[in-house]
């Protein structure tokens, strides 16, 4: 849910992220885009979000034992 979550479609805390992160010249581009595209994205987000987030999920729990130093085959 995390990773789902950090997704930078609005209302997700991602889209935040994003907005801190851009330049100012292209914030108010990028608000205009998610007032008006926001709940399309967010639909296409949720159906296809198992395929999306599946393969960062795999990885993560390996990733984050390696960065332990604990070494999981």
């Amino acid at each position: 849910l995390a990773v789902f979550n950090l997704s930078p479609v609005p209302p997700l805390d991602g889209s935040r992220l994003v907005h801190y992160m851009l330049p100012a010249k292209y914030k108010y581009k990028y608000y205009q885009f998610a007032q008006q595209y926001s709940f399309l994205l967010f639909i296409l987000l949720f159906l296809y979000a198992g395929k999306m987030i599946a393969p960062i999920v795999e990885k993560a729990p390996i990733q984050l034992f390696n960065l332990m130093g604990l070494h999981f085959y």
